[in-house]
């Protein structure tokens, strides 16, 4: 296994990689959970953008326990379908600390959970046009300002 940081013989190999910190949010709903007449996960995404977050998306998961203890599952036999959307959002810590005001703006009681990470850059992907980590995340790109 690699070691998180490159090392000092990883020096100047075309595929030396390097990572900074970042801070990951994990918002968690039931499927159907609204804010205004719009899908709770898309106007977190939406936001997230507006924001300038470097990373931002919504997923269906497949089976969870809701809020209200209950298992919750897209099976067939399944008498529900709310199952949980997962909403993850990743930026700078500065990034995120600014975003979780517009966050509690919309979201009211669901699960949040937010833990520090390492962003992994790699040369291949850092110039690739559009593709690029930013070196300060939270930075708006020209189309958010």
């Amino acid at each position: 296994m690699r070691p998180l940081e490159p090392t000092a013989e990883d020096a100047g190999h075309p595929n030396t990689w390097t990572t900074s910190p970042a801070t990951r949010l994990t918002i968690s709903f039931p499927d159907g959970t609204l804010w205004r007449r719009t899908p709770l996960g898309h106007e977190i995404v939406r936001r997230a953008k507006q924001a300038g977050i470097g990373y931002a998306h919504a997923v269906r998961a497949v089976e969870g326990i809701g809020p209200d203890g209950r298992l919750h599952s897209t099976r067939l036999l399944s008498l529900t379908d709310a199952v949980p959307i997962v909403v993850t959002v990743v930026d700078s810590p500065a990034g995120i600390e600014r975003f979780l005001d517009d966050l509690a703006e919309i979201t009211g009681r669901v699960t949040v959970v937010m833990d520090e990470v390492r962003l992994v850059a790699f040369p291949a992907a850092a110039d690739a046009p559009d593709r690029r980590p930013r070196s300060a995340l939270s930075a708006p790109r020209g189309d958010h300002d």
